[in-house]
């Protein structure tokens, strides 16, 4: 026997009142109840009664008092019929229409929820078909379809409403946004690209625009006219370092050509930025952070490339040799921001590593990401060096006779000597004849007080040694960084007059070796 109430049978199916403490014979009325389609009242009204009925029937009598697909009818929660607090928006609703967000409130309506046993309990939902016949890919804009944001809304989208039927909110190819597009994972927002103008349309355009193999390619050409001009010019260069090497003894003279030598390529990128800004349809290319960027590009040094032709001819190489790391030194400073900038992103890339690898070109934004990386990890090196050395020098000021003489040992059978005192106009360390001689004179750094014999051309050149071997792998690190770039960006660096542009590199270029040549 069933006690009845509200919740086992209503007053729809009996058609009048059930008074408290009243049963009925279940198995009685399960055996002589039978749902007549035409004459059933709840097919006819809401399909909330019809699910509550089903519902109470099943709880009853079981399923085989229904029709076959009596489930196909029922308004409940879950798949067809979300329930207001499962609802989830993706991270760009802040970007999402009005007509978008108010959408939970246009399909909000009751859903049958289960109880314990098996009758309907009514809960809000929001009716997924009636959402998703009001909103489509493009629907939202802003954030929605930009990088990661973008990623989680196209998921999103196809999860809600990716199996309702008749429903193409989003392309044939909406697989290709769910991951990182080639120029959303270079870590700047500018491009060189033509827009569309009067004068530049966007198929002419295309057409002027060079092949990645051309861009690499001037590079190729720009670093084989330097190497050909530093090894052309070597001779010359060391006969007049060797004859005219007193006119080049003066302190601050590796200074201001290592300044020349650096303004010769910044003035030309200067040029080409401003030969690109002026060419129809590149108005808006920003000219400084173009000069900046190509600070990076991977320029030979003959002298750190392949140390082993290094000649020692007194101060005057060594005076060469400083004003190409003065210039090398200005240049990497220029380029650590765009270096920076991608070793940054970088990092932030990381736990969406999957979705680059899975991109197209993802693989040459990781060329790109190792290159900067490489070139950040030689820097810091570099720096931590010279910092070491500097505090070097400060200990071995105020050193004894005993320290100066392990001192004078050490430098004394290094094979890189001769450059930091010509560089810092140091007296020579002689060794001191008494304490209180040495107490009374001192000169520069070191204690020079009563010491004899003239300069050892062998101080050490820990500024130029760890320069020196760091540059191979600073210009690998730049070629890596520019590879990648190159192939990654693609028509989004799409360089108008690159033959003028690579012509002018190419001059300074070898103008920058008859500097150090002839100078």
């Amino acid at each position: 026997m069933t006690s009845l109430s509200f919740d086992t049978v209503g007053y729809d199916l009996t058609g009048g009142y059930i008074r408290p403490g009243q049963y009925f014979d279940r198995d009685c009325f399960c055996s002589v109840f039978t749902i007549d389609p035409e004459r059933e009242p709840c097919s006819v009204s809401d399909p909330l009664d019809l699910t509550r009925e089903r519902l109470w029937l099943n709880a009853t009598c079981g399923s085989a008092s229904l029709p076959d697909n009596w489930t196909a009818q029922l308004k409940m929660t879950g798949i067809a019929y979300i329930p207001v607090p499962d609802w989830r928006w993706p991270t760009c609703v802040s970007d999402m229409p009005r007509q978008v967000t108010g959408l939970t409130n246009q399909c909000a309506t009751d859903a049958c929820q289960l109880d314990p046993d098996g009758y309907c309990q009514t809960a809000r939902a929001i009716d997924r078909s009636c959402f998703c016949r009001n909103i489509e890919y493009d629907s939202c804009q802003g954030s929605c379809q930009v990088s990661r944001t973008r990623i989680d809304y196209v998921e999103w989208l196809h999860d809600l409403c990716g199996d309702v039927e008749c429903w193409h909110g989003l392309s044939a190819n909406w697989r290709e946004l769910t991951v990182f597009l080639p120029h959303e994972m270079i870590p700047w927002s500018w491009i060189i690209k033509p827009v569309n103008s009067t004068n530049v349309g966007p198929i002419e355009a295309e057409g002027k625009c060079a092949s990645n193999e051309w861009k690499l390619g001037s590079i190729v050409l720009i670093n084989a006219a330097t190497l050909l001009a530093a090894f052309l010019g070597q001779g010359r260069g060391d006969r007049l370092n060797t004859v005219d090497s007193e006119s080049h003894s003066q302190r601050l003279h590796w200074l201001l050509k290592g300044i020349l030598l650096a303004g010769l390529p910044l003035l030309a990128n200067w040029f080409n930025a401003r030969i690109v800004q002026s060419t129809p349809g590149y108005g808006a290319v920003p000219v400084f952070q173009l000069v900046f960027l190509w600070c990076s590009l991977p320029r030979p040094d003959l002298s750190a490339i392949l140390p082993s032709r290094i000649r020692w001819h007194g101060t005057n190489l060594c005076s060469s040799t400083a004003s190409s790391l003065v210039a090398g030194v200005i240049l990497q400073v220029l380029a650590s921001y765009h270096m920076f900038l991608t070793v940054d992103f970088a990092r932030r890339q990381v736990f969406d590593l999957d979705s680059i690898t899975n991109a197209k070109k993802g693989h040459l934004a990781l060329l790109m990401y190792i290159g900067a990386l490489i070139w950040l990890l030689i820097i810091a090196r570099c720096f931590i060096e010279v910092i070491r050395y500097i505090y070097r020098i400060g200990s071995h000021s105020g050193s004894d006779e005993a320290d100066w003489h392990r001192f004078k040992y050490a430098t004394d059978n290094n094979q890189d000597m001769g450059v930091l005192e010509g560089l810092l106009g140091q007296s020579q360390p002689r060794m001191p004849q008494s304490r209180k001689e040495e107490q009374h004179t001192e000169y520069g750094t070191f204690s020079s007080g009563g010491m004899d014999t003239k300069l050892p051309q062998k101080l050490p050149a820990t500024l130029f040694t760890v320069a020196a071997r760091s540059m191979p792998f600073v210009w690998i690190a730049q070629w890596l960084f520019w590879s990648g770039f190159i192939g990654l960006s693609s028509e989004e660096f799409c360089l108008p007059k690159l033959e003028v542009l690579t012509t002018i590199w190419v001059a300074a270029s070898i103008g920058s070796v008859a500097i150090k040549s002839y100078l």
